[in-house]
């Protein structure tokens, strides 16, 4: 990810110089979104920190991101944290970290884990020196469907149903409850479909980029389900903002998104088209979709741009012309 990058992300950062520093924890840093924001904030010059769970391995993964401290904790426990923690006293907390983000890791105990036990650990980890903010990322499939296709805004109703979102959301409202009761400003920021260079494999386009640079038939379904997809550095900025704003509500959840719908179709044409490939390779209709995913998920994200005036610079042709790029690259390297 660090060589690649959009010029208007370039820009944003060189123009974002300026502003004072701060001091970063990062949990969840080995993730896509992640990594790539540890990155954009080490090209920033900013003092950044990521925390490490010993009983997961994660320490060597993090290191390998040069410029960033690790600060190990032994597990998931808000002792353990405090104690990891000690003499660090990071400005922003970010915790980008999540339980059940692969379909086929969503336990009861992962999505509990990796969500709510998570977020109060980090809380009660962090109270005796408290951040100016505690930043939250949460996700779209915390909302309940939607029936009448209109952007879901903030204060649509939540899932109780689908259990990653219930775990995510589950996890959003005791964040806030128990920061509240800490005394620590907490924000969330509820992130739509992320896409880009770094994406896991087995994601939409990834997946759809892999078939057709090998000229494979790819097995999809009709493609009629429509999501609001957002570039990796929009996403990137939109959290460096928030860490930068004096604007945003504490206790307040704000939506990170575009705002425009495009159906799963229209974004594999798009793929085949960037890689050079016939359309005839996209073989709709093979799978079945499943029976819990909505047919139609787009965002309103004016309460978050009118806060910081933030706005995703990345059109949907370029974000994948650029991840088609970086995949292609990776190829011929490998």
């Amino acid at each position: 990810m660090s060589s690649v990058r959009s010029s208007n992300f370039h820009n944003w950062i060189i123009e974002s110089s300026a502003i004072a520093k701060k001091k970063f924890l990062i949990i969840g840093g080995t993730g896509f979104i992640g990594g790539a924001l540890v990155r954009a904030l080490i090209n920033m010059d900013e003092t950044v920190h990521c925390l490490a769970f010993a009983d997961r391995n994660q320490k060597s993964r993090l290191s390998s991101i040069r410029g960033n401290r690790v600060v190990v904790a032994a597990k998931n426990d808000s002792t353990e944290i405090q104690r990891a923690l000690a003499g660090v006293r990071p400005d922003i907390i970010i915790n980008l970290a999540g339980g059940g983000v692969r379909p086929d890791e969503r336990t009861a105990a992962n999505l509990s884990d990796g969500n709510s036990r998570l977020t109060l650990n980090l809380l009660h980890g962090c109270v005796n020196d408290p951040p100016e903010l505690f930043i939250q990322a949460g996700s779209w499939s915390e909302y309940s469907i939607s029936v009448d296709r209109r952007p879901i805004a903030e204060d649509h109703l939540l899932t109780t149903k689908h259990r990653y979102g219930a775990a995510k959301s589950a996890a959003t409202g005791e964040g806030l409850t128990a920061a509240g009761q800490l005394g620590i400003s907490f924000v969330a920021l509820r992130l739509f479909n992320v896409y880009g260079p770094g994406e896991a494999p087995f994601r939409l386009i990834p997946f759809i980029i892999d078939h057709l640079y090998r000229h494979m038939e790819v097995p999809l379904t009709m493609g009629d389900q429509v999501r609001d997809f957002i570039f990796i550095d929009d996403v990137v900025s939109a959290f460096i903002e928030a860490a930068r704003s004096d604007s945003l509500t504490p206790g307040g959840v704000y939506n990170i998104c575009t705002g425009n719908p495009a159906s799963v179709r229209h974004v594999a044409e798009r793929v085949a088209r960037a890689l050079k490939r016939p359309t005839a390779l996209l073989r709709f209709g093979d799978l079945s979709s499943r029976t819990d995913e909505p047919k139609w998920v787009v965002g309103d994200g004016r309460k978050f741009r009118l806060a910081t005036h933030w706005l995703p610079k990345t059109v949907l042709d370029q974000g994948i012309t650029k991840t088609v790029d970086h995949y292609f690259r990776l190829g011929h390297d490998q």
